[in-house]
């Protein structure tokens, strides 16, 4: 949320400062939704911070419902994906609050 924040103000100064530099120019609000960070796109940034999550949401959901010795009903192991599928920051920290 704090990136999408922060993406949204700084579109809206760029917004402000074209719109202050093109008063002459009628091409209207012609900014670049790309904004980077250390020569990356925060849109790059963004989605491998995503894939990172879900990589590391699945390895908990293998890791403790896949390892040896551990006994758990069909249900569980299909809620326990379900979870990691579409929560994963969720899963992530139900799973450091709750070890396997």
């Amino acid at each position: 949320m704090v990136l999408l924040t922060t993406m949204h103000n700084l579109h809206q100064k760029n917004s402000n400062n074209n719109n202050n530099n093109n008063k002459n120019n009628n091409k209207g609000n012609d900014v670049n939704p790309i904004v980077p960070i250390f020569g990356i796109s925060m849109a790059v940034l963004v989605n491998v911070l995503d894939l990172a999550i879900g990589l590391l949401a699945l390895y908990f959901y293998f890791k403790c419902n896949w390892a040896k010795g551990i006994n758990k009903k069909v249900g569980e192991k299909i809620l326990h994906f379900f979870a990691a599928c579409f929560c994963a920051p969720c899963y992530i920290a139900y799973h450091i609050a709750v070890p396997c």
